[in-house]
């Protein structure tokens, strides 16, 4: 909780809950909180997790919503509370899903899931119960490794279950502006035996870009030998790459190397789940590709002077193009562009309205963080670009 709850006669003093540590501000929260507080009627947030369609809205499969339609007037529909573990058909599609209805870990009954409201409550359920076993099974402490950059939430989650030693692996060269194979290799060989590896992918946020199959048998091999527990994490299966076999393909690897292993999987971005829906996920995966290759080559028509053509090889709902602390406070103070705390761009945001303004306003930023560093995070604009008329875009 952030918030003290308030007594009978409002003296704070009085509360059971007045020295409560609090948690500091995510730095999401962060970016959200500066875009409320900015008063340009031309900001806009790039930085939502959500698909938007082209109109700029929050788009729902139709499948989903002929779902929700079917629910409300089926007769036959359990309105009882599910039981602890959730709904049994849920968990064996979703199951299903991620591993293949041919799995072997499915036919012979070595595969189980439970319901949980989302990927992060299935982190930290994982997480606890990974460090109540691992406390039983290994006296000494375990090591848990998670990507460099990962997602925050991945190290809260295991610290706050208790595990002391957390580390990263490198997943990311920011010079060669692609995955570290060989450092995370390294890594790998380097780690304790039985730590447990966190493996964000389809795709990987935040750098929006995966291992190869290739690439994902060397990791498996050194993960294998050195005795690694592999803990994935899965929140767009079908969206990076418009497959929901090709996505998956990571999990079924391992699964066919026996290992055992635990998946935090969440359908929020993709609802993949649906099997009518797949041929609309394919659609949303060509769009957001697409949008990727028109928005490097604006760069490039633009002549940023740092080479983001990269972006268009990467996957999934964002693009990560590792701009500079100097080049996010740019677009933010003086374009009014916010994005994520590491500066990533929810590319479904990008659309033909909004597409050639976005890539003017990060070729200025990059100039102005090259030529300029010492005015790059100017409160005031020097010239204003023009801004397409379209509704501005808000954090959800």
């Amino acid at each position: 909780m952030e918030t003290t709850p308030q007594c009978v006669n409002n003296t704070a003093s009085l509360s059971v809950f007045h020295e409560t540590p609090l948690l500091s501000m995510s730095q999401d929260r962060i970016s959200n909180d500066a875009y409320n507080k900015d008063t340009s009627p031309d900001k806009m947030y790039l930085g939502a997790r959500e698909y938007y369609a082209e109109d700029g809205q929050v788009w729902t499969l139709p499948v989903v919503r002929k779902v929700q339609r079917q629910m409300l007037t089926d007769p036959t529909r359990c309105l009882e509370y599910l039981s602890v573990l959730g709904q049994p058909e849920f968990n064996r599609a979703s199951t299903a899903l991620i591993l293949g209805g041919e799995s072997i870990a499915i036919v012979e009954n070595r595969a189980d899931s439970i319901q949980v409201p989302g990927a992060n409550a299935a982190l930290f359920m994982a997480a606890q119960f990974l460090k109540r076993w691992f406390t039983i099974t290994h006296p000494q402490p375990t090591t848990v490794y998670v990507s460099d950059p990962c997602w925050e939430s991945h190290t809260f989650a295991f610290r706050e279950a208790g595990f002391t030693d957390i580390r990263r692996y490198q997943y990311w060269d920011s010079e060669r502006v692609c995955l570290a194979i060989p450092q995370w290799l390294q890594d790998m060989e380097n780690a304790p035996e039985h730590s447990i590896i966190v493996l964000h992918v389809a795709a990987h946020w935040p750098t929006a870009t995966d291992p190869t199959p290739a690439e994902w048998k060397e990791i498996a091999e050194v993960m294998k030998r050195k005795k690694l527990f592999p803990f994935f994490f899965v929140t767009a299966q079908g969206l990076a790459s418009g497959d929901l076999n090709k996505d998956a393909f990571p999990i079924r690897h391992f699964v066919t190397e026996r290992f055992e292993l635990f998946c935090a999987q969440s359908f929020s971005k993709n609802f993949g789940l649906y099997r009518r829906g797949q041929h609309y996920l394919r659609n949303m995966a060509k769009r957001l590709m697409l949008t990727r290759e028109k928005l490097s080559e604006e760069l490039r028509t633009l002549g940023t002077l740092r080479p983001l053509n990269y972006i268009s090889r990467q996957i999934g709902l964002y693009i990560f193009a590792d701009f500079t602390d100097s080049e996010i406070e740019y677009l933010k103070k003086r374009r009014h562009i916010h994005l994520t705390s590491i500066g990533q761009i929810n590319i479904s945001l990008i659309n033909n309205q909004n597409l050639s303004y976005v890539a003017r306003c990060i070729s200025e930023a990059v100039q102005a963080a090259v030529k300029h560093p010492e005015t790059a995070q100017a409160t005031q604009p020097s010239s204003q670009a023009a801004l397409p008329v379209s509704q501005p875009l808000s954090p959800q």
